[in-house]
């Protein structure tokens, strides 16, 4: 996965999205935080031939919402990215539940 390619998903995911936290407050019920945590890396004889980047996708929403988890991932599934449901729960002191997905 690239930067680019993260950041083409949750354009057509078509809600609000930034780089680990955003910089101002958010105007929807709806929106996501992503961040790099590590890579996938294949290699022999001392290289590395291939390298993508893994990011983890944090969905907020307002409640448990079944079909916005399910419209992320289908562009996931169109956009051939592999992905793992993470966590859920619910942040009390935000009124927010949460999803991760690892994509």
């Amino acid at each position: 996965m690239t930067y680019e390619k993260i950041n083409s998903i949750l354009t057509e995911f078509n809600h609000p999205y930034a780089y680990y936290n955003f910089e101002k407050e958010v105007n929807s019920d709806i929106y996501v935080a992503y961040y790099e945590t590590g890579t996938d890396s294949f290699g022999a004889d001392n290289k590395t031939f291939s390298s993508d980047i893994r990011f983890t996708v944090e969905l907020y929403a307002p409640k448990k919402n079944i079909a916005t988890e399910k419209a992320l991932t289908d562009i996931f599934d169109r956009e051939s990215v592999f992905w793992e449901r993470g966590p859920q729960g619910k942040i009390e002191s935000e009124s927010m539940y949460l999803t991760i997905f690892y994509v």
